[in-house]
């Protein structure tokens, strides 16, 4: 197995080279499942990212950390529609970090959005310094969990809030078909370890000291329609063929055991 340098590696390599991909096919937020809305269950992304930062208790005037924020989607989105609110991105990708600043100044953001290179493992933050940190499918990537949210129980302030929603192996066990399925996903998709379970990552939020105020599995609540659908594109011929996103990311296999899940978190007014 993989150490936490190769981990990161892994991760920065992919984001480097396909983030470009993803922003031309998918959009600035990199998720792959989104919160349905309306009595339709549709997928917007801006819809999405706004009901993120509802659940993840955002309020006017806090300061947060995005870690593992992509080009930052979800941080613009949040910074627009609460008053006074600043964000903090965090990436691996020095690619990501790049575009990320060009799409907040295009935006107007370039002073309440700001991006860093980095590892989030070691947040080149102060103690306390944030009231929300949030993970959107990004910390099934880390190599240690509890280092993970033990650095996020750091930064944040007395009462501050986790926000951590993404993508995980269903827990149970699983035949070796799937589990070689998994192992080709992960490997597409850039992780250096196996996918944490939902119960997994609940357990390492609360071993750090955070206060859990909600966990739960999200199957009926996300869908995926808008990011399958963004592996495709129609050709000058009319005919619908795999684009370079998808080229680059489709694994052609059903029978995966995953799922999404969320956890809210605080840290206690003592810690």
């Amino acid at each position: 197995m993989s150490g936490p340098k190769d981990a990161a590696e892994a991760a920065r390599v992919i984001y480097d080279a396909h983030s470009a991909n993803f922003v031309e096919h998918a959009g600035t937020t990199f998720q792959a499942a989104l919160y349905r809305q309306g009595p339709a269950g549709h997928e917007d992304p801006r819809e999405h990212n706004l009901e993120t930062a509802r659940r993840a208790g955002l309020k006017p005037g806090d300061r947060v950390l995005d870690a593992g924020c992509g080009v930052g989607g979800p941080a613009m989105d949040a910074a627009e529609a609460f008053a006074d609110v600043q964000v903090d991105a965090l990436s691996i990708s020095g690619v990501q970090v790049e575009l990320g600043r060009k799409l907040a100044a295009e935006r107007g953001l370039a002073n309440r959005v700001r991006f860093t290179e980095g590892d989030y493992h070691e947040l080149p933050f102060a103690d306390a310094t944030f009231d929300v940190v949030w993970y959107l499918e990004s910390a099934e990537y880390a190599w240690d969990q509890r280092v993970l949210f033990g650095e996020a129980f750091r930064v944040l302030k007395p009462g501050g809030r986790l926000f951590c929603k993404g993508q995980c192996t269903r827990d149970g066990d699983m035949s070796d078909v799937q589990r070689s399925h998994l192992r080709e996903l992960e490997r597409v998709w850039g992780f250096a370890r196996p996918m944490p379970t939902p119960t997994e990552t609940w357990a390492a939020v609360a071993d750090v000291g955070f206060e859990i105020e909600s966990s739960q599995v999200l199957d009926g609540q996300v869908g995926q329609d808008r990011y399958v659908g963004a592996m495709v594109s129609l050709g000058d011929d009319g005919i619908p063929r795999m684009n370079a996103f998808g080229d680059a990311f489709f694994v052609p296999h059903g029978d995966i055991p995953l799922c999404f899940a969320e956890v809210s978190a605080r840290k206690p007014l003592g810690g």
